[in-house]
């Protein structure tokens, strides 16, 4: 009975510190969020808007030149 007991108390402590050491690891992952900065974001989103701009202009001038070409 001995023994038992032992395997028991040794089980529970692995278990245990696996435990407390899952906790420990997900507060710091929560505590270390990525931000971007707004300066940053501002940047990004400047770009995608001249991307999105140069991307209309040149599909402007692929639906000319592709309906003087049906024109034809």
């Amino acid at each position: 009975m001995e023994i038992f007991g032992l395997i028991s108390l040794t089980i529970l402590a692995i278990v245990t510190i696996f435990y407390f050491l899952k906790r420990i690891n997900q507060k710091k992952i929560k505590n270390n969020k990525n931000t971007i900065d707004s300066f940053v974001a501002k940047a990004m989103a400047s770009k995608i808007a001249s991307d999105a701009q140069k991307h209309r202009k040149d599909q402007e001038k692929y639906n000319y030149i592709k309906s003087i070409d049906d024109a034809e």
